[in-house]
């Protein structure tokens, strides 16, 4: 992994430790002079806002609907 990979997520998991209204101040203090990775640790924030919470889970209310199942499924 790259060190920018590395910070990135080290930002993006103390960040997710905290409120959701501090997350930006949290930030911005350690990243003072880095608006660019400030803007992607945010999107990352949303991106796992908006993100169901089952969404890496396993059940039957997610079966291939049956119109859009192969024939061999």
């Amino acid at each position: 992994m790259t060190a920018d990979f590395e910070r990135t997520r080290r930002l993006f998991d103390g960040a997710l430790r905290l409120p959701p209204e501090e997350r930006e101040a949290f930030l911005r203090a350690r990243c003072p002079e880095d608006e660019e990775t400030v803007r992607e640790v945010l999107a990352l924030l949303a991106s796992d806002e908006a993100a169901p919470d089952e969404f890496l889970t396993s059940s039957s209310e997610y079966r291939v609907p049956a119109e859009l199942r192969r024939d061999d499924d």
